[in-house]
């Protein structure tokens, strides 16, 4: 007995000694197996290392919708106490590990759709599973002669991006191209699909930041009248009579001669605030919509012509200086037959360059060929400045070329946004000399043909004041 009991104790670590010394991923029964499975970041692709012993011929099985990658092992096993690192990137939402009777399986769950993944065997234990992540892929249509529209999806190492790209070619297209306020007063909202219909355009972007009540914030101006000053000396975009595009910033002043008075005008068709000066003209609407709180004076054909508190009519052919502060204390010594002049500027002078329309937004984005945002000097806030968003941008190329974009933002999985830095690269990228950035977020939005072609991150159109509306001689066969 005691040498049946040797003998098995001999033959027991005899076993423990040929699985020690068995080769390092093999089981007894002779399955390879998987060892490890190291993620790896690059640049432009999202790797996974795979370490294997034994022949095995992987099987790679790519879905889109959803989108996932899984490479299928077949005939593996799990070396046991393997551990699968989950991998935090945009996207990846997430990674799994499993065996079935038929060996093992590598599933990716991905956020958003990529380009073909293959699978590179490095050495005889060593596979590499490659997905890319950095890539672009465009599709474009013709809207009407020298009218093009892009969709373009990017992958980014920060993730997706949705664009879309209108180009122009005036002298192709003949393009006339307009600022149009909703409702064509400086009062109110519409969605841009009924701006861009209402003014009879092919296609259009949203314009200019605006009030809670539908005041443009900045330069307006709409068939030559001044509707709305520039503000802290911002980017607009102008159109003059002659069809040229200039993109630069503009200054305000204005004054009223009034009797023996010559006053400093605060601003055009706006809210008044404290001891200001506004002059509303028939671009605001039937009256001010003023609190009582100020004086106001209507002017008709250069004379005092009537007197209130507040909410004053605007005559049809002439306007409304209402006052606040100093400026009411001064008007109650006006009485009706006073004459009145107002003088506006600006610089560059709208008058002298004969600009018919224009818009002010900002801050510039492109100069000359080059990045240069103002945003500091413009005085913009960090919800405009700051971070990722929908975003809409235009621009000029060097050989007059127009190009209108927005890009979609707020959706994962989709399209995350984009920074200023990141809007101004793109510009460039798609040949602009000179570009500015426009309202963004949930007012970013491109329509053609009435039908908005980008995804609002509010999910619907939002109501915007404004839009730079693109009116072309319509070719019913394209698009």
């Amino acid at each position: 007995m005691r040498r049946l009991a040797k003998l098995g104790g001999m033959l027991l670590g005899l076993l423990i000694f040929c699985l020690i010394i068995s080769p390092v991923g093999v089981l007894a029964n002779g399955l390879p197996q998987l060892g490890a499975v190291e993620p790896v970041v690059s640049g432009e692709n999202l790797e996974f290392v795979l370490v294997v012993t034994g022949d095995v011929a992987p099987k790679l099985v790519q879905y889109t919708n959803p989108s996932k990658v899984i490479l299928e092992l077949p005939g593996l096993a799990l070396q046991p106490g393997i551990i699968l690192p989950q991998l935090d990137h945009p996207a990846v939402q997430s990674v799994r590990l499993s065996r079935d009777s038929h060996g093992v399986k590598l599933a990716i769950d991905l956020r958003y759709a990529v380009p073909r993944a293959q699978v590179v065997r490095e050495s005889a234990e060593r596979l590499r599973l490659v997905i890319p992540i950095v890539f672009e892929e465009a599709t474009t249509a013709r809207v009407a002669p020298g009218v093009y529209y892009t969709q373009l999806t990017r992958g980014t190492p920060a993730g997706p991006l949705e664009i879309n790209v209108l180009r122009i070619d005036p002298v192709v297209s003949q393009v006339q191209v307009e600022t149009r306020l909703a409702n064509n007063r400086t009062l109110g909202r519409a969605p841009l699909s009924k701006i861009a219909a209402e003014a009879g355009a092919l296609a259009a972007i949203n314009g200019s930041f605006f009030g809670s009540d539908g005041t443009p914030l900045g330069l307006f101006i709409q068939d030559g009248r001044l509707v709305t000053e520039p503000i802290f000396d911002r980017t607009a975009v102008a159109i003059t009579g002659s069809g040229e595009i200039l993109i630069t910033q503009f200054n305000f002043s204005g004054a009223v001669t009034l009797g023996p008075y010559e006053l400093p005008i605060s601003g055009l068709n706006r809210q008044r605030y404290t001891n200001e000066l506004i002059l509303y003209t028939p671009d605001r609407g039937e009256s001010t919509r003023t609190n009582n709180f100020g004086r106001e004076l209507v002017i008709i054909d250069g004379v005092v012509a009537a007197i209130y508190d507040g909410d004053a009519p605007i005559p049809e052919h002439g306007y409304v200086l209402s006052g606040h502060g100093v400026f009411k204390e001064l008007f109650s010594a006006i009485d009706i037959g006073t004459p009145c002049a107002v003088h506006l500027t600006t610089d560059p002078d709208w008058r002298e360059l004969d600009i018919r329309f224009a818009l002010g937004a900002g801050p510039l984005l492109v100069a000359d060929g080059q990045v240069r945002i103002t945003a500091a000097a413009e005085r913009f806030q960090s919800d405009v400045v700051n971070g990722r968003a929908p975003r809409t941008a235009f621009g000029v190329t060097k050989d007059g070329k127009l190009i209108a974009v927005t890009v979609n933002g707020r959706l994962e999985g989709i399209s995350m946004g984009m920074t200023l830095e990141e809007l101004a690269e793109l510009m460039i990228d798609l040949g602009c000399e000179q570009a500015l950035n426009l309202d963004g977020g949930g007012s970013a939005t491109m329509v053609i043909r009435n039908r908005p072609l980008n995804m609002p991150s509010d999910g619907k159109e939002r109501q915007v004041a404004s839009g730079i509306v693109f009116k072309v001689n319509l070719d019913k066969g394209s698009f």
